[in-house]
């Protein structure tokens, strides 16, 4: 393995720069669906909006589905036409200077 001789300006300027106030988050959970389902979210999520244990998120195929976790909610930006309901991820950490 070699060692670079210094370290890239990319580096630094990506930490000086594009990560200060950003966040990283964890998926702890998937809501998969099937082409036979049918899925609303509850009115009113957004991505990122904070979830609690048992709040009402969605309905399937007539069923409640309320989250098991302290969370905050990721929904994918064609919801419709994939398999993926929504995300429920945690916050790992958000860089500050």
């Amino acid at each position: 393995m070699e060692r670079l001789s210094h370290r890239p300006e990319g580096i630094h300027l990506f930490e000086q720069n594009k990560s200060i106030g950003k966040k990283t988050f964890q998926i702890i959970y998937r809501h998969g669906l099937s082409k036979e389902d049918t899925f609303e979210m509850e009115p009113g999520f957004q991505n990122f909006k904070k979830n609690y244990i048992g709040e009402l998120l969605a309905h399937q195929n007539g069923k409640e589905i309320r989250s098991i976790w302290d969370g905050h909610i990721f929904m994918p930006l064609y919801q419709a036409q994939g398999n993926d309901g929504f995300f429920v991820v945690k916050e790992e950490f958000a860089v500050s200077k």
